[in-house]
């Protein structure tokens, strides 16, 4: 139940506060929000204005609702939030897991590829892209797998180098906003797979976390 009162009108300036100072500290790293919720921020401050300049009584001429209050609290929450806080820990594999075992990890949890990480830090990844291709050119006889053939030694098929359009590493710091707008971008025809995250975004430091569009959707707009 919606509730209009004093409280959750000085609740919703303060909230606006708080919007202004994003902005006069970060309004690059929110830019990507402030398009994607143009609309309702803009209403936001055709509220805020018509509180602060058409005081009433020495009162505020209209009381906003606890509704838009909540709404505007969970804006501010994605611009304030780091790409770190939504990821969740990979699960991967090392280059001495065998191909056929990576191939059926993928086919048993329905994975569309799996990180090779070598004392924590990435090294390649496994595709179902990738996959395809070795298999394809195993049947004409080019690169022949082996029930041992460990996935280091295929590495020409899913190493760093091989996957540049489909993931990226970024710091720990990095602001969800520019996550959101790499996995928007589409890039010689392909959208972003995955961010993995290490401390500072350097591909030899551990990785933290992984990040997915998944990750990002199935948080409440």
């Amino acid at each position: 139940m919606a509730i209009y009162d004093l409280s959750t009108t000085d609740e919703f300036l303060n909230l606006y506060r708080q919007l202004e100072g994003l902005r006069a500290k970060s309004a690059e790293a929110i830019s990507y929000h402030e398009a994607k919720y143009h609309s309702e921020l803009e209403e936001f401050r055709r509220i805020r204005n018509y509180l602060s300049h058409e005081e009433f009584g020495g009162g505020y001429p209209v009381a906003v609702s606890s509704s838009v209050n909540e709404r505007f609290k969970a804006i501010l929450k994605k611009m304030k939030a780091k790409a770190y806080e939504f990821g969740h820990v990979p699960t991967f594999i090392t280059k001495d897991a065998t191909v056929l075992s990576a191939a059926e990890s993928m086919s048993k949890n329905g994975y569309t590829y799996l990180p090779v990480l070598e004392s924590g830090c990435l090294v390649g990844v496994v595709t179902s892209g990738s996959m395809l291709s070795l298999t394809y050119s195993a049947e004409i006889g080019d690169d022949l797998i082996e029930e041992r053939t460990t996935v280091g030694e295929r590495m020409a098929y899913f190493g760093l180098e091989t996957q540049k359009a489909r993931f990226m590493i970024m710091g720990r710091d990095t602001m969800l906003s520019e996550a959101e707008k790499e996995f928007s971008l589409i890039r010689n025809g392909k959208r972003l797979g995955a961010i993995f995250i290490t401390e500072t975004g350097k591909a030899s430091e551990k990785v933290l976390r992984i990040l997915t569009i998944y990750d990002v959707l199935g948080q409440n707009e």
